[in-house]
């Protein structure tokens, strides 16, 4: 009888040293991925009705804010009795807007969505606050600490603004940012249409509107496109790969032939692994994750791609882009740091090959697998959650095959854009160079280690079992880097596309010829599983 030696540092583990076949653990790693895959599901369709269920709700309390605000503005001189903390709500809505306001005329100062005129022109009250009805303004009253400092005169007039009616125990005033003084007016001036006016000094004061002649500052709002009744995007439109019929008839055929060529050859490699007892290592249970994945992967865009273009129908609501963008980036964000850790799984099995089934016993390959899962989850809610919380104000038309982050950006509108694009391309960078650190350090441990071999076929063995997993890992973060590290130019957005579809694709179509093809005991379980039923003979 052939005695076993264990094998020394730099060798792979055996290959029988399998995960415990007990009743209890027999089935224990298939039901924890279907788990996780079942969560994410649930995960990603709830995320997507609550974010629209909020946006929804956001979106409605905004234009409620937006259409008190403008109807205060339209009102005139109702808008400048608004006093305290109320007004300054709503000129905060008008501020929230200023950055998708028009400019103001000349001679006009834009501040908190208005636009200002100062004039030194010496006009009674209501003299002035017919010149600024000629203009579609009306005469300014001050009702907050930031407009009181910006209007402020700089010169040691006064300018009037408002009646005193409208302040009958007085006004507050603001200095310096400290608590608001509040002042009286004179006892002497008791008349109801007396007015008032702010000196060069920052003092209040009243006259009698005839008695003096004052300058004047006139008021009224930009033309905020955000302020007016704006068109609500409903539904996205996904251009697909080409604008050339022809061009996209035959990339959607290779794509979806290499689609259901891939997805066989990983359901397939899922049973193999699954029906055969020998596979039943930590290698092989990271790989069926994998294949897992793959399919998940391409399964999110292809087959909605394929529906569109049959039916004609280009179409996605916000709800379904919105749960594809999240499963899309899940899923491909597993697949990536799967591979990280089957390069870990690597490295122990090369560098400490003795204690291997110690340390990679069922439940470290649980958690193992959990990570993956768990922390593709968390990367895709924050994607998710920064670009749906934009607003969409049109066009619709998805310059894209899915709903991708950078194309979807590119439709977005308001001030917040360059700030969750620059957040969204941080954490992608992160992640990706994250997993490729991971994976570096685990082979440049491994490679060390296969120099340390004295037999040249030592060396092939230890190396052949990394082979596959290395090959994986430059198609998927070749691709992956092309896509999201390539530097910003001049680029196509049909290029663009082909290369999105390439990544999407061909990396899931590749992984099973791959590992089959490097791999001849997935190789011969596959043969006996599949073929001993079409030909036992040969078997």
């Amino acid at each position: 009888m052939e005695r076993k030696y264990p094998p020394i540092q730099g060798e792979p583990a055996q290959r029988d040293q399998r995960l415990p076949q007990d009743d209890p653990w027999k089935f224990f790693c298939l039901a924890m991925t279907l788990m996780l895959l079942l969560f994410d599901l649930i995960l990603g369709v709830v995320l997507a009705e609550v974010l629209l269920f909020s946006n929804k709700m956001q979106e409605d309390l905004k234009q409620m804010d937006i259409q008190f605000v403008q109807g205060l503005a339209d009102a005139g001189h109702e808008r400048d009795i608004v006093w305290g903390e109320v007004f300054r709500q709503t000129e905060a809505v008008r501020a929230g807007n200023e950055s998708s306001c028009e400019p103001c005329r000349e001679n006009w100062t834009a501040f908190q969505g208005s636009c200002y005129q100062f004039s030194t022109q010496e006009l009674s009250w209501f003299k002035a606050k017919d010149h600024c009805a000629e203009k579609g303004a009306h005469l300014v009253i001050i009702n907050s600490q930031a407009e009181q400092k910006f209007l402020s005169p700089k010169e040691n007039n006064g300018y009037w603004i408002g009646l005193r009616k409208q302040y009958p125990k007085g006004i507050h005033k603001w200095q310096d940012g400290s608590v608001p003084t509040f002042i009286n007016w004179h006892d002497t001036r008791s008349s109801h249409y007396d007015c008032a006016f702010l000196m060069g000094s920052g003092s209040w004061s009243s006259t009698t509107c005839y008695a003096y002649w004052y300058h004047w500052i006139c008021e009224k709002p930009q033309n905020c496109p955000d302020m007016e009744n704006q068109t609500r995007v409903f539904e996205f439109i996904l251009l697909g790969l080409s604008e050339q019929p022809l061009q996209q008839q035959v990339l959607i055929g290779m794509s979806c032939s290499l689609y259901l060529i891939g997805c066989m050859g990983n359901l397939l490699t899922i049973l193999a692994i699954l029906l055969d007892p020998h596979l039943h290592s930590p290698m092989y249970f990271f790989l069926s994750n994998l294949s897992l994945l793959d399919i998940c992967f391409t399964s999110t865009t292809v087959p909605k791609m394929l529906v569109n273009y049959l039916c004609r129908h280009s179409t996605i609501s916000p709800q379904a882009c919105l749960a594809q963008m999240y499963f899309f980036i899940a899923f491909g964000a597993a697949e990536s740091i799967l591979l990280s850790v089957m390069a870990y799984d690597r490295y122990l099995a090369i560098c400490c090959p003795l204690h291997y089934m110690t340390i990679m016993n069922v439940l470290r390959c649980a958690l193992l697998v959990t990570v993956p899962w768990t922390s593709a989850n968390l990367i895709s809610m924050v994607h998710t959650i920064l670009v749906f919380h934009l607003t969409f104000c049109g066009p619709n038309e998805i310059h894209h095959f899915a709903c991708h982050v950078p194309p979807l950006l590119k439709l977005a509108c308001g001030t917040d854009v360059p700030v969750v694009a620059k957040g969204v391309g941080l954490v992608c960078i992160m992640a990706l160079l994250g997993c490729c650190l991971l994976i570096l350090l685990s082979y440049a441990f491994i490679v060390a280690a296969i120099l340390r071999i004295p037999s040249a076929e030592g060396r092939h063995k230890a190396f052949s079992t990394c082979a596959s997993h290395l090959t994986v890992v430059i198609v998927h973060y070749g691709f992956a880097s092309v896509i999201y590290l390539k530097p910003k130019g001049p680029q196509s957005l049909e290029g663009d596309t082909l290369m999105g579809i390439t990544y999407t694709v061909l990396t899931p179509f590749l992984s099973p010829i791959i590992f089959s093809l490097r791999n001849k005991e997935l190789k011969t379980a596959m043969t006996k599983t599949f073929l001993r039923k079409l030909y036992p003979e040969k078997i």
